[in-house]
C-alpha cells in the first residue's frame, strides 16, 4: 500500500522538465554523462568540480547510462527512493512505536501495525516532501535520508542478534550505509547521535545512556564541529560570498526552524515555495520575532526533557526534528531556508505523531484509523496540488516571485526561462526586474549579457558580463559569456584569457568550445584541436564542436578526419548548416559524386538557400568527371542567384565557361578578382586571375578536388550567407 501510495502521489510528475539547479548538477556536469560503467567514470563523479556527494552523483550517471537527458527516468528513481523511505519509516515506526507510548496499563502491541502504517502514509504524502522528490537534484537529500533510515533499521538488528558473526555483519551494513548516506549528503554525520537517540528511547528516557556511548558521541561531536569550523572559513563556501555572518545566520534560524514548524504543522500549497524570502535576523530583537521564536524553540526542548518520561513520543518527535536539522540550521554558511531539509526530520514527527492519536482515543483502533487517514487525505490532495507548480519552469518561478516578490532569484529564473525559448525582448524584462529588486544579483547580470548577445547588441552586453564576473569572480557562466563577447568584438586575446578563465573554474562544454575557436583565431591550430576534443570528451553530442572541429580539419587539409566529424555532427542533429559542411568536406576530400548529391538534397529541401546553390553551382560547372558535370544547370543555378542580389562572380565565371560562354566568363572572373583585390584577399584573387586566363585559351576550369577545392568551396560558403 505504502509503494502504490508514493508512485500514485508522484506519478503524474514523471514527465515534467527539469528546474532550476537540476541544469547545473545535471544538465551541464560533464562528469555525469555516463556512455559506459567504468572506474574512470566513477571517478570522475567523485571529484568533479561540483561533486561533493559522489553516491548521488553515481545515480545520475547511471540515470544518464540509461535514458541519457529524459527526464522520467530521473523522476522514477526519484519517486522509487521517496517511496521506499515510506516503507523504511514504517519498519522503524514498527520498531520504535511501543517504546514511545506513554506509561499506562493498556498493551499497545496489537495497535503497532495500524500507527507504522500511519506513520509511513504521513511521511510519504505530506507535501513538503515534494521539494525532496519532485526536484530532482535533490535525490541527495532522499537518497541520504533511506540511507539514515535503512542504517537505524540494522542497527536495531544488530541489538537483537545472538551470534557474534551476526552483529558484526548487521554492523558492517551500519557502517556502509552511513558511509553511502555521508557520500549522498553531508548533513548524514547526524546519524550516530540519531543511533543514540533511538537507543535511549528503547532503553527508556528515564535511563541514561552508558558513559561510555556518551563519551564516543563527545568525541564525534568535536570531529564534527571541527570539520565546520573549517567550512566557515573556506575560500569557496564560506562567508565570504554570504551578505550575512555567523552570528546572523544563527539567529536567522531560529524563525527559519520555527517557519519548519509551521509548514509542518499546516502544509497548504499557498505556503509552500521553493525560495522563501526570509529577513537576515540582525539581533534577538531585529526583528523582534527573532527573540519570541528563539524563546519557543527553547520552550521546545524544555518540554522534551522535562516530560521524556511521560510523553516519550513527544521528547522523541522534538529531539529528533532538532537533530535532523543540527547541521542545515547551524552556523554554517549555507542558504537560510529549503523545504528539502525537513525531509528526514519530519519522519521522527510521522512515527510519533500515531501513538499521540492513540493517547487521543485510548487504543480505539477504528477512531485511530479514521483520524490518520483523515490528516493524510488533504495531504495526499495538497501534495497532487503542489507538485503542478513544477510542471513547467515558468509556472514554478511565477509561483516564487508572486509568494517571495523581495527575492531577485524568481525574477532572474523567469528571465532565463524566456531565453531558453529564444524570447528575449522579454528575457531583458526580467532581468531588469531582478535588478530593481538586488543591484548586486550577479546572474541577473549575466542574464542580461546573454540576451543582449542574442539580439545582437554586443557592445551593450559586455559591460553586463563585467559586472556579474565583479560581483562573483568565482561565476564560470559569466567568464564565458565575457569571453564570447570579447571574441564578438574582435578582442580576442581577452577573449582567450576569460574562456581560460571559465574553464578553470569549470569545465562547461559550451565554454570549452568557445575556447577552442578562439584559440583557431589565435593561430593556435593544435591547441584548437585538442580543446574541441575536450569538449566532445565532455559532451559527445555537442554537434556545434564537433562541426567546428570538422571544419578546422577540413582547413588543415585532414580530409578524413574533417569528414568523420562532421559527419558525427549531422548524425547528431540533422543540421542543414552541418549537411553543407559535410558536402564541401566530402568534394575537397576527393568524393565528389556524393558531394553533389548531398548538395542536390540539400538544395531540394532549402532552394532559396544561396550557399547550397553557389557550392552545388560550382560542383556540377567544374567537377573532374564528365558524368558529374551539368554545365547548364549549373549556369541556371547561378544566375538565379545573381539576379536575386546574391550568388558569386566566380562561381558564375566557371558556369559559363562549361557552358562554352568564355566572353561572359572572362568578364566574371575579372570582376570577382577586383572584388577579392578589394577585400584584401589577394591569394584568391591569384587564383581566379589564373582560372580567367585559362577562360580567355577558352578552356573550361576543372576544379582539382584534392588541393584547391578546400579553402575555395569555403570561401564561397562564408561570402554566401545563411539560410534566407
Amino acid at each position: 500500500m505504502l509503494w502504490i501510495a508514493g508512485f500514485a502521489l508522484y506519478g503524474p510528475t514523471l514527465a515534467f522538465p527539469f528546474a532550476y539547479d537540476d541544469f547545473a548538477n545535471l544538465v551541464r556536469n560533464p562528469t555525469v554523462r555516463w556512455r559506459e560503467l567504468s572506474l574512470d567514470n566513477l571517478v570522475l563523479a567523485t571529484i568533479g568540480p561540483i561533486n561533493r556527494r559522489p553516491v548521488a552523483f553515481y545515480s545520475f550517471g547511471l540515470n544518464y547510462y540509461l535514458q541519457g537527458y529524459e527526464p522520467f527516468g530521473y523522476r522514477m528513481v526519484n519517486a522509487a527512493i521517496h517511496a521506499a523511505n515510506g516503507v523504511l519509516v514504517w519498519a522503524l515506526a514498527l520498531r520504535c512505536i511501543p517504546a514511545l507510548r506513554a506509561p499506562g496499563p493498556r498493551p499497545l502491541r496489537d495497535l503497532a501495525p495500524l500507527l507504522a502504517f500511519l506513520a509511513g502514509l504521513l511521511f510519504l504524502v505530506h507535501p513538503l516532501q515534494t521539494n525532496s522528490v519532485t526536484y530532482v537534484v535533490q535525490r541527495m537529500n532522499s537518497l541520504a535520508a533511506g540511507f539514515s533510515l535503512a542504517a537505524l533499521l540494522l542497527y536495531l538488528r544488530a541489538r537483537e542478534a545472538r551470534s557474534r558473526r551476526a552483529r558484526l555483519g548487521l554492523g558492517a551494513g551500519v557502517a556502509l550505509c552511513f558511509a553511502l548516506a555521508c557520500g549522498s549528503k553531508q548533513t548524514a554525520v547526524t546519524l550516530p547521535f540519531a543511533l543514540a537517540l533511538v537507543a535511549w528511547a528503547l532503553r527508556g528516557f528515564g535511563r541514561a545512556l552508558p558513559r561510555r556511548a556518551l563519551l564516543a558521541l563527545a568525541a564525534y561531536a568535536a570531529l564534527v564541529a571541527a570539520a565546520g569550523i573549517y567550512t566557515l572559513w573556506g575560500p569557496e563556501w564560506g562567508y565570504a560570498r554570504r551578505d550575512f555572518g555567523a552570528l546572523e545566520r544563527l539567529l536567522t534560524q531560529t524563525r527559519v526552524v520555527t517557519r519548519y514548524l509551521a509548514l509542518i504543522a499546516w502544509p497548504h500549497p499557498a505556503r509552500l515555495n521553493l525560495l522563501h524570502d526570509v529577513e537576515t535576523s540582525r539581533g534577538l530583537l531585529d526583528p523582534p520575532s527573532t527573540l519570541a521564536c528563539a524563546a519557543l524553540l527553547l520552550a521546545l526542548a524544555a518540554a522534551a526533557l522535562a516530560l521524556r518520561v511521560r510523553l516519550p513520543w513527544l521528547a522523541f518527535a522534538i529531539f529528533w526534528f532538532f537533530l535532523q536539522l543540527a547541521v542545515e540550521s547551524s552556523v554554517l554558511p549555507l542558504e537560510m531556508i529549503y523545504e528539502h531539509r525537513t525531509y528526514l526530520p519530519l519522519a521522527g514527527i510521522c512515527i510519533a505523531l500515531p501513538v499521540a492519536l492513540e493517547g487521543l482515543w485510548r487504543g480505539r483502533a477504528p477512531a485511530i484509523a479514521a483520524t490518520g487517514l483523515g490528516l493524510a487525505l488533504p495531504l495526499a490532495l495538497w501534495t497532487l496540488e503542489r507538485n503542478q507548480v513544477w510542471s513547467s519552469n515558468a509556472s514554478l518561478w511565477r509561483d516564487v516571485i508572486a509568494k517571495s516578490p523581495g527575492d531577485p532569484r524568481g525574477y532572474s529564473n523567469l528571465g532565463s526561462d524566456f531565453q531558453d525559448s529564444e524570447r528575449h525582448a522579454e528575457a531583458l524584462l526580467w532581468f531588469e526586474r531582478a535588478l530593481e529588486v538586488d543591484p548586486d544579483f550577479d546572474d541577473a547580470w549575466r542574464g542580461l549579457g546573454g540576451s543582449l548577445m542574442a539580439l545582437d547588441r554586443p557592445q551593450e552586453a559586455l559591460p553586463n558580463y563585467e559586472r556579474a564576473v565583479a560581483l562573483d569572480p568565482l561565476d564560470y557562466q559569466a567568464w564565458g559569456g565575457l569571453g564570447a563577447v570579447l571574441a564578438m568584438l574582435g578582442r580576442i586575446e581577452e577573449a582567450e584569457r576569460a574562456h581560460a578563465r571559465s574553464i578553470a573554474i569549470f569545465p562547461d562544454d559550451r565554454v570549452v568550445t568557445n575556447y577552442a575557436r578562439v584559440l583557431a583565431l589565435l593561430g593556435r591550430t593544435d591547441a584548437a584541436v585538442e580543446m574541441y576534443r575536450n569538449a566532445l570528451r565532455l559532451d559527445p553530442d555537442q554537434a556545434s564542436a564537433s562541426m567546428q572541429l570538422g571544419l578546422l580539419y577540413e582547413e588543415l587539409g585532414r580530409h578524413a578526419e574533417a569528414l568523420a566529424a562532421l559527419r558525427h555532427a549531422v548524425a547528431l542533429t540533422g543540421d542543414p548548416e552541418a549537411q553543407l559542411s559535410l558536402a564541401t568536406s566530402l568534394w575537397s576530400g576527393g568524393h565528389p559524386a556524393r558531394a553533389i548529391a548531398a548538395l542536390e538534397a540539400l538544395q531540394a529541401a532549402h532552394p532559396r538557400w544561396s550557399a547550397v546553390a553557389n557550392n552545388l553551382a560550382w560542383m556540377l560547372a567544374t567537377a573532374g568527371d564528365p558524368a558529374l558535370r551539368d554545365p547548364a544547370r549549373a549556369l541556371a543555378l547561378a544566375e538565379a542567384q545573381r539576379a536575386s542580389g546574391g550568388g558569386d562572380l566566380d562561381t558564375l565565371a566557371a558556369a559559363y565557361a562549361a557552358v562554352g560562354r568564355f566572353a561572359d566568363a572572362v568578364r566574371s572572373a575579372a570582376s570577382a578578382a577586383d572584388a577579392a583585390r578589394a577585400a584584401g584577399d589577394h591569394a584568391l584573387a591569384a587564383e581566379i586571375d589564373a582560372r580567367r586566363a585559362r577562360y580567355a585559351s577558352r578552356e573550361p576550369y576543372v576544379d582539382p578536388v584534392s588541393t584547391a577545392a578546400p579553402s575555395h568551396s569555403r570561401e564561397r560558403e562564408r561570402s554566401a550567407g545563411s539560410l534566407r
